[in-house]
């Protein structure tokens, strides 16, 4: 069979292929600060129920699955793909680091969800866009996704420390102080 030689990719696709390594990077350490403890934060902190907390895990990947489909039709339909995912990103954040601040009750848990549904066609819309420039540039988009495992790896270990020593507090902080290179980060994309 016929094999293509590893083409030498040109400054710009060189630069893109960089950022989206740091941008999985990023987005990995960010999430797993805060995601994978949202619902002990709404049982511990907030006093939400077992029901409560069973309804909201259960209805979030419902509404987030239909609005990432939305989401990312909606950027096609109109070609604006790199504002509605600076848009998105940036509003999901908002909302999650709202949660912090809503003094809890269904304002909090509204703002999960909503920062869930806005959130859900980010990450499709960069793995788009990393996928065509690995095709471009003969390289492996697993060699740009893999960034995110690593990230998640590394920093589970600094999000569990961080909340056994400070609290949900500093899960938040951490969330919101890496998500500002990584808005940086996506708007170079």
């Amino acid at each position: 069979y016929n094999v293509e030689p590893e083409r030498e990719p040109d400054d710009k696709i060189f630069k893109l292929l960089n950022m989206s390594k740091w941008w999985y990077f990023l987005i990995g350490s960010a999430h797993v600060a805060l995601i994978p403890y949202m619902m002990l934060y709404f049982k511990t902190e907030l006093n939400y129920t077992e029901a409560e907390i069973g309804f909201l895990s259960a209805i979030r990947p419902w509404l987030s699955s239909a609005a990432m489909f939305a989401g990312t039709a909606i950027a096609d339909a109109f070609n604006i793909h790199r504002q509605m995912l600076v848009g998105t990103l940036l509003l999901s954040t908002l909302l999650r680091g709202a949660v912090f601040v809503s003094g809890g009750g269904i304002s909090a848990a509204m703002l999960a969800v909503a920062a869930e549904v806005t959130g859900s066609p980010v990450v499709p819309f960069v793995d788009s866009m990393a996928m065509q420039i690995s095709e471009q540039s003969g390289t492996s988009y697993g060699d740009q996704r893999m960034w995110t495992s690593i990230a998640w790896g590394v920093f589970a270990i600094v999000a569990g420390l961080a909340l056994d020593h400070f609290g949900f507090q500093a899960n938040f902080a951490i969330y919101m102080v890496l998500s500002v290179p990584l808005l940086w980060v996506t708007m170079q994309l």
